[in-house]
């Protein structure tokens, strides 16, 4: 099982343990983080040598990558998985699967690609190396049928695992804010990395939002 990013340690770590819940003699080893780890996944390698974000940081810690794909390889090579579990991360798990193809490994693949959204290209090497596509937006089941890939439409996980704990007027009330003025939230990502490149363009564009509806 292999996560790329937090997000996906989230969906590995809720997978994981509803397989082990299951079949208690599952042994499940791969990429993942702290969620995957409490579920009881034995993390050859930590996704935080794949988490990388911009051409900078790519090309900065490149090799370390490089040698952690490799490691991670040897532990299939050596444990030798009836299937693998791939999540998200394309840039990642679309290489990997690749590699576990040419030994005769089954891929599944949980959380799909956005295709349908750019880099449609991607979906011949889905095609070729994916046994398959567990998504969860149920419009992108009828994109991987037209394209004969096997397909199964899951749900979006956080529909399970996000539970509000306000209601919508206790929110505005905590927040001090108008229930009755237009209210955007700021999601400016997962990783630390993601935040420190994304938040200020976000907090600028809401500056500017919020100084062009006064002029209104």
């Amino acid at each position: 099982m292999v996560a790329g990013e937090r997000s996906g340690d989230v969906y590995g770590g809720e997978l994981a343990a509803a397989l082990l819940a299951r079949d208690g003699t599952l042994r499940i080893f791969g990429c993942g983080g702290e969620a995957m780890r409490k579920a009881g996944v034995d993390t050859t390698v930590d996704l935080r040598d794949f988490a990388l974000m911009g051409i900078t940081e790519v090309i900065k810690h490149l090799p370390q990558a490089r040698r952690t794909f490799n490691r991670l390889l040897e532990e299939v090579d050596r444990q030798k998985p009836a299937l693998a579990v791939l999540i998200d991360s394309p840039s990642l798990n679309l290489r990997l699967a690749k590699q576990l193809r040419r030994r005769n490994i089954r891929v599944v693949y949980f959380v799909s690609p956005q295709i349908w959204a750019w880099k449609k290209w991607r979906i011949k090497h889905l095609k070729a190396r994916v046994d398959k596509m567990l998504c969860i937006f149920d419009f992108e089941e009828a994109v991987y049928q037209k394209a004969g890939i096997p397909v199964e439409f899951v749900g979006h996980p956080l529909v399970d695992l996000v539970r509000p704990r306000l209601s919508r007027a206790e929110f505005f009330e905590k927040a001090d804010l108008d229930p009755d003025t237009p209210t955007v939230a700021i999601l400016p990502g997962s990783r630390e990395r993601e935040v420190l490149f994304n938040l200020p363009a976000l907090l600028d564009a809401a500056s500017r939002m919020s100084v062009t509806r006064k002029i209104q």
